[in-house]
């Protein structure tokens, strides 16, 4: 009997798609898993400074108010 490394035949496709799904874990997170984090990052920043943007303007309106009442 022959040593072999193959998988028999009736398994070669479930190994097969188990090795492209691990091959697909390992790129993902070789090269697309800082991206994508780093994106998500990113869109909290925006998400802040958007709602700073909104305090600020808010007190702005209020500054003619302010300024009659001092004057």
């Amino acid at each position: 009997m022959a040593m072999t490394l193959l998988p028999e035949p009736h398994r070669r496709r479930p190994v097969a798609i188990g090795l492209l799904l691990a091959a697909l874990v390992v790129f993902y997170l070789l090269f697309l898993h800082g991206f994508v984090v780093q994106h998500l990052d990113y869109g909290e920043q925006i998400d802040d400074m958007l709602a700073q943007e909104q305090r600020f303007r808010a007190k702005a309106l209020e500054r003619p108010a302010l300024e009659a009442r001092l004057a």
